[in-house]
């Protein structure tokens, strides 16, 4: 077997077991959430379970204004403002931001 397919098998084999290993996480949590919380410091009472898979599909060109990539790999990311656009602006450049990051691992 040559070596890419022997990296894919590895990477699925990794893959499954990474989804067992949060199926039994996810379960656990769903029985021991009011015990796992004060170990953590964590304050408040568990009253339910928000869902952890979502599925969003939406296409959406994004137009950011400047992207400068530093010697050391990191990204500089700046957008140049006429008005105000407050917190929905802010919001707004967080998603440019991780949407680039992503595919860069930056």
């Amino acid at each position: 077997m040559g070596k890419s397919k022997d990296k894919k098998k590895s990477k699925d084999m990794e893959a499954s077991l990474t989804q067992h290993e949060d199926a039994v996480l996810k379960t656990a949590m769903r029985f021991l959430a009011d015990e796992f919380l004060p170990y953590f410091h964590i304050e408040g009472k568990v009253v339910g379970f928000a869902p952890t898979e979502s599925i969003h599909m939406e296409l959406k060109k994004f137009y950011e204004d400047i992207n400068l990539v530093m010697e050391d790999g990191s990204w500089k990311h700046f957008e140049f403002q006429s008005t105000d656009g407050g917190i929905p602006d802010l919001k707004r450049f967080r998603v440019y931001e991780a949407i680039a990051s992503y595919p860069e691992k930056t």
